[in-house]
């Protein structure tokens, strides 16, 4: 096999450069050139990649991501831009669950939800979170006046309502709960009084800006995501009463054996104590509690001194309506007719009120101050926040499916669990005083046993919480006894536990009523004369 011939070599071109001028390449490693290379333009300055940003910056402000974004609370400090930052996301969680989870179907469009938060949700919750939080007065009076005093309502309605029951003037506890509180905001469906789907929407649309400042089809998404999406589902578990008997179990724990382990293992062992440690352990435990009403004392003297002087105007006499809550708690007027009134029970109210009444010109400067620096803080907010985005949003940042309710035979359980457990709960002296027998514990939880009058509650409150963060949407209730007649504030007198409206024409004057009282005297006299 024959080898081919070798290739011939290629011409060599002779270089034009003189001699040591031959201009070499970049090297690598030592990063140094003899040529010099083009200007290169400036590197892009790029902003954090929108994946890596909240979700709230991507999808409330997609366009300006590095830009301050508007606070929904106005205020300064870092309790107030993280609450900003958690209101955001509450707000971003809540329109990608009800709104881009279906709008996205139609349209890759992605300004819908920056246009709603800021032409609709902004422009709404913005004043109302700023106004509250500028002026906490409001929900400290709601906290402390408003709020006991619907409980007291409610519960007091509901023993009247079933003594009606009970005697056959009614048939149904909701219905006669409904002819004493006629609730506009509750309506009949399929036999149960639950929140007015009708009021729900109207109310979402009284909470939303004009007309002129949104479009339409936006509107109608908030409203009907704020009517059925949020309040009536929140709502829909408030009104049944294995719902509170759960929360109940939940905040004070389940029904155990809570004595001390080491103490019953020395009582099984059958070793005992000399007298020495007995009266030891006994001056010990008398000392301690003189230790602790001092400190307690001194704490609540500085507390007090540290109260400002302008909460005593406002909140005078603030205990009666949590002492009336007490009192129908309790049972101490016997609830509507169908318990016994106690003589014990009653006198050893009159004696607490009384106490409290002697020192209420303290308590209406202490309770108010402990409120507004325990209560309505920065942290209580973030708290409640957190707990919004885990009853909404429970898997992770997307809402769960409904929980089953449970069936007649669960609740029926958790009933009694919740009542066994009120019973070990009550200290020994109020349960022989108020509570002697395990019906009356059994009573305490009687008004939340009906769904009904339970969504009579739920709308109380709401109405009251509406009124307490916009003002605006409240109207005076209609005066009474007379169009002239006045509270001793300047306030218009109003009928708390009535909603009837009368007529201005049907209205005795003044001068009506002056010459009714004549016409009494008159005839009085000549009874008289005749008699």
């Amino acid at each position: 096999m024959s080898v081919p011939p070798p290739l011939p070599a290629l011409p060599t071109r002779k270089s034009t450069f003189p001699a040591g001028d031959v201009p070499k390449r970049a090297n690598s490693s030592s990063g140094t050139s003899t040529i010099p290379l083009p200007p290169q333009p400036p590197p892009l300055l790029r902003t954090k990649s929108p994946a890596h940003l909240p979700l709230y910056r991507r999808l409330l402000f997609p366009l300006d991501p590095v830009e301050k974004i508007p606070k929904i609370v106005i205020g300064d400090g870092e309790e107030i831009e993280t609450i900003n930052e958690r209101l955001h996301n509450l707000i971003a969680l809540t329109l990608r669950a009800y709104i881009l989870s279906w709008y996205t179907r139609f349209t890759r469009d992605r300004s819908l939800l920056p246009s709603i938060h800021s032409t609709i949700v902004h422009p709404v919750l913005s004043p109302i979170l700023t106004d509250v939080y500028s002026d906490p007065d409001r929900l400290c009076e709601f906290i402390l006046l408003d709020l006991p005093t619907l409980l007291s309502t409610h519960i007091r309605t509901y023993w009247e309502a079933r003594a009606a029951v009970s005697v056959g003037l009614e048939d149904d506890i909701g219905e006669a709960y409904h002819a004493r509180i006629p609730l506009l905001s509750v309506a009949c469906e399929d036999g149960q009084y639950t929140l007015s789907p009708l009021y729900l929407a109207t109310l979402s649309s009284a909470l939303l800006p004009p007309e002129p400042k949104a479009p339409d089809v936006q509107r109608l998404m908030v409203r009907e995501v704020l009517a059925r999406s949020v309040l009536a589902s929140v709502a829909r578990r408030l009104y049944e009463p294995w719902f509170w008997y759960s929360l109940f179990l939940k905040f004070v724990g389940e029904t155990g054996d809570e004595r001390n382990p080491s103490r019953s293992r020395d009582e099984g062992e059958g070793g005992g104590k000399k007298i020495d440690q007995l009266v030891w352990e006994r001056v010990a435990s008398i000392l301690s509690v003189f230790w602790g009403f001092w400190s307690l004392m001194i704490s609540i003297m500085a507390t007090y001194t540290a109260a400002p002087q302008g909460y005593t105007k406002r909140y005078e006499m603030c205990m009666e309506p949590v002492l009336g809550v007490g009192r129908e708690i309790l049972g101490v007027d016997g609830r509507g007719g169908l318990g016994i009134r106690s003589w014990r029970a009653r006198l050893s109210w009159s004696v607490l009120e009384m106490v409290v009444g002697l020192f209420g010109p303290i308590l209406d400067r202490l309770i108010p101050h402990l409120i507004h620096t325990h209560i309505l803080t920065p942290r209580t907010s973030l708290r409640l926040i957190d707990l919004l985005e885990k009853l909404l949003f429970p898997l992770d940042g997307y809402p769960g499916p409904s929980p089953i309710d449970p069936t007649p035979a669960e609740a029926a359980d958790l009933k009694r669990r919740a009542e066994r457990r009120l019973g070990e709960i009550i200290p020994r002296p109020i349960r022989i005083v108020f509570c002697p027998s395990q019906k009356d514990v059994v009573n305490v939880l009687g008004p939340l046993s009906n769904p009904s009058c339970n969504a009579h509650l739920i709308g109380m409150i709401l109405d009251s919480v509406i009124v307490t963060l916009i003002p605006d949407l409240a109207i005076d209730n209609p005066i009474v006894s007379s169009p002239n007649s006045e509270a001793e504030d300047g306030e218009l007198s109003t009928q708390a536990d009535k909603e009837v409206i009368f007529p201005q024409s049907e209205s005795p004057t003044q001068q009506e009523l002056e010459e009714r009282e004549h016409e009494l005297e008159v005839d009085l006299a000549e009874a008289l004369v005749d008699s």
